[in-house]
């Protein structure tokens, strides 16, 4: 399984370095965001492109504590709580500067490019991570420095939310999240299927 997780993280930095170009078109789908765009075409996060006009009101959304130990009773570890920072501090955040201040200080070299053009998008409501919290976490190579750590959250539709956060040298790698486009949900389906948890329905 680990082999199979590691040949996935490495297709998924392939298409994120081939899909540059694409990201400001997709708009919607990684986190990089369901967002990011970033790893297999950017989840919706990273892919959105950046909007002009006027700023949009900066929503509330309620997060849980750093500690995560409010929702789910455990103390993260390390690469956990920069997963959830990912969301909280990167996906949740309408200030561009503190964007890109995030990705020079967290994100792998290897993807920044892709991040950095994320960092301009500005997440609306209805993308906001609401109550944020870390419910599994895996290591996925046999050195232990990738960790794929899964992350679920309320929206402001009602709807549960996913995301799989990529870990790389305590650095984030990708946001991985369901997406419109077939390559991004299947390879979030894909690497789903190794989490024991339940998928939400």
């Amino acid at each position: 399984m680990k082999n199979k997780l590691v040949l996935l993280a490495a297709i998924m930095i392939v298409l994120a370095g081939c899909s540059t170009q694409k990201t400001a078109d997709t708009a919607g789908n990684t986190t990089p965001t369901e967002t990011p765009k970033s790893p297999t075409e950017a989840p919706k996060a990273l892919a959105e492109s950046p909007k002009p006009a006027a700023e949009p009101p900066k929503p509330q959304p309620t997060e849980a504590p750093k500690d995560n130990k409010a929702s789910t009773g455990k103390k993260l570890k390390e690469e956990e709580k920069l997963a959830l920072s990912y969301v909280n501090e990167f996906l949740n955040e309408t200030d561009p500067k503190k964007k890109t201040k995030f990705v020079t200080d967290y994100v792998h070299k290897e993807v920044k490019p892709i991040f950095e053009i994320a960092a301009l998008n500005i997440p609306t409501a209805e993308n906001m991570y609401i109550n944020s919290r870390v419910i599994e976490s895996m290591a996925g190579d046999d050195v232990g420095q990738k960790h794929f750590i899964l992350i679920q959250a309320d929206s402001k539709s009602g709807n549960m939310k996913e995301i799989i956060v990529l870990v790389v040298d305590k650095k984030i790698g990708l946001g991985l999240t369901p997406g419109k486009e077939k390559e991004a949900n299947s390879k979030f389906e894909e690497l789903r299927e190794f989490f024991k948890t339940p998928i939400p329905k």
